[in-house]
Parts: C-alpha cells; structure tokens; sequence
C-alpha cells in the first residue's frame, strides 16, 4: 500500500466536508468526518486533526434508565485530548447489546429518568453530544430478547422531543447535539415496516446509517460487506439505497452520515474464486473465525449460543499480508458494488473489505450528493496502535505516524 495509504483514506474521507451543515456546525466544524472508537480498545494515537467529532462507544442503560458500563475515567482523558485539538465528542448510548431496554425506557413513564441520567452524563464528562444507537425500534433485526412495541419509533420522537428540552435547558454555554445510529432502513413504524421520519429532522440533528452487514451468515451467498451500489446477486440493499430509503422517507441529505467500515467479513467456499473472479457462490456454515479479534461470543440472551462473526479488521488484513497479495492471498475490486475482496485458495477463505478506493468512492458519493459527511467504525480496527504495540507491521503500512 505504502505511504500514502493513511493519507489517501483520510484525504478523501475528510474530502466529503459539508459546509451547509448548520445544525451542529459549531461542536462538529466543517470536515463531516465522524469517528467511533470503543471503550475496550481506545487507540491512544487518534489523528485528531483529521476528524470533526468522536464517538465514545458504548454506554449501556440498564433495565431503570442508568447509563452504565463503560469506562468514565478513560472518557474523561478522551474528552479532554479531544477538547484541546478542538474536536468534539459524544458518548454512544446503546449499540447491540445494549439495546435491550431501549424500547421500555422510551415510554411515558420511563422516559423522564431515561432523560435525567442521558443529562447528568453529559454534564458530567463535559460531552459534546449524545449518540442513541438503538438497534432496531420496533424491529425483529436486534437481540432476540430485545423488547419491542408497535409504539416505539412514536415513543422515540417524544423521548427525543423531551431530551432536546432538557439538554437546552442544561447545557447553556453550547448546543449538545443528538444523533442516532441506524440501519439502512428508516425506523419501522407500528406496522412493523419502515415509516415516514420527516418528524425527527427537527429532533436529530443527524443520523449515521451503518452502511455496512449488508452479507453474513444468515446470507445465501457471499458478496460485498458494505456495497456503495447495489450489485444485484440478490444482495437488495447498498449504501446509496439507504441514503435514498431515508430521503424518500422525508429525512434530509444534509443531515446524514454514511458510514464506512474498517473491518470485513469472511466465509469458507469451496469455489476457485481466483480463477472465476466472482465474488458471489455459496458458502459453508457454520460461520469461521475470522481474525484474532474475532472470538467466541454469544448475545447475553437465554438459550444463545456461542459463535464467530467472522470479522478481520483492516490493521489484520494488513498485517497478515491480505492487502499486498501475499501469504497465498490475492485482491481484486468489483466495480458494480465499488468494494474490494480477497481469496485465499489453499484455506478456501473469502473476505469482503474496504480500503482506500472504496472509501474514495464513498466519500465523493457523499459530497455529490449533498451529505452531511461520512463515518467510520472503528478506529481501532485501523491500526492505531502505540509504538511497541501489537500490531507494527499494519502501522508501518500504514504510515500513521505521519498524521499523528
């Protein structure tokens, strides 16, 4: 890749800068590049002067509305690097996991204590915004133990209604933005399929749709983790056709971020994809292992079983030669999805990823077409590890200390 791979992708990610976003212009500036990391791996080499804003993840809120489980004392020290680099930052309450209670805290009457502690949170570590990754309202996609209701994206609207009015009230010396996390399609409404949103422009100030999942293991064949452009195979969605979902729902272009991920998915088949050049055959299940990070997890639900996802993060497909050809390893690019796989044919592995052109081509569609900016999940998968740390072949290729 050599040294201009770190600068590539950041150049063309902080190229997707919008000037016309108003509504959170003063905490996140005029780049459009927001960032996840996470609080069991926080990179302690962050190219603050290329991002706009920084996404704490995650806080999880417990069955009574408390923000928990996360690390308070290492977002203090993130808070404050960032602050002195001028880049704002949010703490991201939900994800996955913690999605569990999303749906009961949001009614009436939780809804007030759920408020207060999002509040007290704020103040406490002097954030800059709060970031609600609520996975899915009124949706059968999240945890299967996940509670649901036919109000929830109605509930939502009024939670998030209540918040706006708390925070403004709180928060006096600066506007404490809300944003949300989302799917590739808007919120479902009480009928179980997707709904109008045009209501929560004036109560989000922007939405992030996690562009990315689009393939695995529930999947028929294998294809692109994160498409810019439908390919067709039967993959049905893409990172243009959710930005078009949430548009054609009344959510407006300049109020969202498409998201990009550093990471990939992998399968076993058993197809010579090096000599068919396609990307879209049959796997085996049950889903491999990906890279080391990929370990054995289950969700914390009854009767959950243990598995892999089968992700490799891109400082490991680097690192174990994936990227530059080598330990058996050969990459191509699809034009039709604008993403790039690799093969391996004596391990019979495929990998979807992004790298520098894909990401080119997701930050340019961004600015094309009127977007808020992009957002990447998640630093760390990037490589940004300390000097002696556990990955020095990924930062050499990837010459983050040039930016740092």
């Amino acid at each position: 890749m050599g040294k201009s791979f770190i600068r590539n992708i950041f150049a063309v990610l902080v190229a997707a800068a919008m000037t016309t976003y108003v509504l959170a212009a003063k905490a996140y500036g005029k780049h459009g590049l927001v960032a996840y990391i996470t609080d069991w791996d926080v990179p302690s080499n962050i190219p603050y002067k290329k991002l706009d804003h920084l996404i704490y993840s995650f806080a999880e809120p417990n069955a009574k509305g408390a923000i928990v489980g996360f690390d308070g004392s290492q977002l203090k020290k993130v808070v404050k690097g960032a602050h002195a680099h001028g880049v704002g930052v949010s703490l991201a309450v939900g994800g996955w996991t913690g999605s569990k209670y999303f749906s009961t805290l949001v009614t009436p009457a939780h809804s007030p204590a759920f408020v207060k502690n999002i509040v007290n949170s704020v103040k406490q570590y002097n954030l800059d915004g709060v970031n609600l990754d609520w996975e899915y309202p009124n949706s059968v996609d999240g945890m299967s133990c996940n509670v649901k209701n036919a109000k929830d994206t109605a509930n939502f609207h009024t939670f998030l209604q209540q918040l706006r009015k708390a925070l403004d009230k709180a928060v006096k010396n600066k506007r404490v933005t809300i944003s949300a996390a989302t799917a590739t399609a808007p919120f479902n409404g009480a009928n179980g399929n997707p709904s109008n949103v045009a209501e929560f422009k004036n109560v989000l100030d922007f939405v992030l749709i996690m562009a990315y999942d689009m393939i695995g293991s529930w999947s028929e064949t294998t294809g692109p983790n994160a498409p810019l452009y439908d390919p067709g195979h039967g993959i049905g969605d893409s990172g243009s056709h959710a930005v078009a979902s949430w548009v054609n729902a009344g959510y407006p272009h300049s109020q969202i971020h498409l998201g990009v991920p550093f990471y990939g998915w992998t399968a076993k088949v058993t197809t010579n994809l090096a000599k068919t050049r396609n990307p879209y055959v049959k796997f085996h299940n049950p889903q491999v292992k990906g890279d080391k990070y990929d370990e054995l997890s289950s969700d914390p639900c009854p009767g959950a079983k243990k598995g892999y996802v089968g992700a490799y993060q891109y400082r490991s497909l680097v690192s174990d030669g994936i990227t530059s050809n080598k330990n058996g390893w050969q990459h191509f690019f699809e034009k039709k999805s604008q993403t790039p796989w690799a093969y391996n044919n004596r391990r019979q592995l495929f990998i979807s990823y992004d790298d520098p052109q894909s990401a080119a081509a997701k930050a340019k569609w961004a600015k094309k077409n009127g977007l808020a900016g992009v957002m990447v999940w998640s630093l760390e998968m990037y490589g940004l590890q300390r000097p002696n740390g556990e990955c020095p072949a990924a930062r050499k290729a990837l010459s983050m200390d040039e930016i740092i």
